[in-house]
């Protein structure tokens, strides 16, 4: 689930320094690609706190105990993305796409921003992307149908989330969101870069990463809403509660 750091850190150099300055030279090089972007912002942000970059590549000493948990791709994961689903999950995707009225619908059962659930269904369902599907390999295309991910949506159209479902649905929000306006600021979805792979596994890398990974380690905590795993990267979180309705989520972005 996103606040999570994978536990593979093959990647990361011995020395923590040059860690953190290979990390801040990857955010350099994305700022000045994206700086004419309408969102070059986000970027710049990314880029500012090279202390931010020196505290993730510190987690390679495991500080917060993050070793042996879930690898970053799984969860939300876009990992299998434009590739064959089933066709339950196909049909779904499918309606939902075809749905002109479940946003509001969405909203009003939630409470969550009529704003953020438009712009994550547009990013999950409406939208074809660019996406590694293995080292130098990058395949185009809508996201891969998930039984679950369309059951969740269905579910909150109709008002019939149950507490843990609530939790899990705020949590798809807050991660695909992070993700889409990242990605709208013209950072990659995931790597595809060989570096980032191992036997067709992808693999956290702190020179080539995407919006996939950022969401997944900075979005709001399912349970709560909070930014509690903030300072176990390194990061300040904005001063700023996270808002019920997900409405402030841009903050996240930013910080």
């Amino acid at each position: 689930m996103p606040g999570e750091l994978s536990a593979v850190f093959r990647a990361l150099a011995e020395d923590t320094d040059q860690a953190a300055g290979n990390i801040a030279g990857a955010m350099a090089r994305f700022t000045e690609t994206t700086a004419d972007t309408e969102d070059g912002n986000v970027a710049r942000t990314l880029a500012a706190d090279a202390e931010n970059a020196r505290a993730i590549a510190a987690i390679g000493r495991d500080p917060a105990g993050l070793a042996g948990r879930a690898p970053a791709g799984t969860g939300w994961a876009g990992a299998g993305h434009v590739e064959a689903s089933s066709p339950e999950a196909e049909a779904a995707y499918a309606a939902i796409r075809a749905n002109t009225g479940d946003v509001s619908r969405i909203a009003g059962n939630t409470g969550i921003s009529a704003d953020i659930i438009a712009q994550v269904k547009n990013h999950l369902f409406l939208t074809e992307h660019d996406v590694p599907v293995g080292p130098g390999q990058i395949a185009h295309g809508y996201f891969t149908a998930r039984e679950d991910i369309g059951s969740l949506w269905n579910k909150a159209e109709e008002g019939t989330l149950d507490s843990s479902e609530q939790d899990d649905f705020r949590s798809l929000m807050s991660h695909e969101y992070v993700e889409s306006r990242l990605m709208d600021g013209g950072m990659p979805y995931r790597s595809a870069a060989p570096e980032a792979w191992d036997d067709g596994a992808q693999l956290f890398n702190p020179q080539y990463f995407g919006a996939h990974e950022v969401a997944h380690e900075v979005a709001p905590v399912a349970e709560d809403g909070s930014l509690r795993q903030w300072p176990a990267l390194g990061l300040t979180p904005p001063e700023t509660p996270i808002a019920s309705d997900l409405s402030n989520l841009t903050e996240v972005v930013n910080a």
